[in-house]
């Protein structure tokens, strides 16, 4: 709740930044609207590379407000955004009592990004390069059929982004993009003391790269269609020492893991 609160103060200074400039706003600018669905897929490694388990499916609904605004005479765009996600996907893999489990994840998510657009080329398709920065609070909620209870673990990640795109026409015409992906952070609560555990130790993963694409048709000035993946990914988080509640000893760790994410939504720009 407390990132919702920042995340939308900040739309709300973006909003009134732009606002107070006395210039006539570029096509580009303004306020955006997006919903969709995303197919999401997570998987865990072990440390030899093997899938440790794997979750995939959905559908993942997604809601997003963004605001663009522009400098050095509408020539460099900034955009801040703020999106949800909630869904449902299966859950395949990891052992428990010595056999395999098939279950189900809950996933609520809410990610604040800022992203800037710059002129790379002139011409009739003219490139832009961009880039961005984002948080995101990712709720993960694992279904336990043997405990008959949800196993929660929550993520908090830092992400950067560095890409080419062509940008989105103003009226009608195709568009996309295409970049790396950058988990500059991530923490991650595994409640350990909702299973047994004295303590619940912050797992710190390592920072790891990925890859983004898109591509999008504008069918109007207000309307367009578009379909993307993102794969983030981070590297297995140091071992903790962990203690039981009955006094036994061991180690607990975040394995290398890694998230794609195809999505695709209908947005609206006022």
């Amino acid at each position: 709740m407390k990132s919702f609160k920042f995340g939308f103060l900040v739309l709300l200074a973006a909003f009134g930044s732009a606002a107070s400039a006395q210039h006539v706003m570029h096509p580009r600018e303004g306020l955006t609207l997006a919903s969709g669905l995303e197919d999401w897929k997570w998987t865990e490694f072990n440390e030899d590379g093997s899938t440790l388990l794997k979750e995939t499916g959905g559908p993942i609904k997604t809601l997003a407000a963004a605001y663009t605004f522009s400098t050095h005479q509408d020539r460099v765009f900034h955009t801040v955004t703020l999106k949800a996600a909630m869904g449902e996907i299966a859950y395949e893999g990891a052992y428990i009592g010595g056999e395999a489990v098939s279950s189900t994840t809950k996933y609520n998510g809410l990610r604040f990004g800022y992203d800037v657009a710059a002129p790379l080329t002139d011409g009739p398709v003219a490139l832009e390069w961009t880039a961005g920065l984002s948080y995101e609070k990712r709720d993960r909620r694992i279904w336990n059929p043997a405990r008959k209870s949800y196993q929660a673990e929550d993520y908090q990640s830092g992400i950067g982004r560095l890409g080419v795109q062509i940008a989105r026409p103003v009226h009608a015409g195709l568009y996309g993009g295409v970049g790396a992906t950058v988990t500059l952070f991530t923490n991650m609560d595994p409640h350990a003391t909702d299973i047994g555990f004295k303590s619940s130790p912050l797992l710190r993963p390592k920072a790891d790269v990925g890859y983004f694409a898109k591509v999008g048709y504008a069918v109007s000035r207000n309307m367009a269609i578009e379909l993307s993946h993102e794969m983030t990914r981070f590297k297995m988080s140091p071992k903790a020492n962990i203690e039981t509640t009955s006094g036994a000893t061991g180690q607990i760790w975040q394995p290398a893991s890694q998230l794609g994410r195809t999505s695709v939504q209908a947005i609206y720009k006022f």
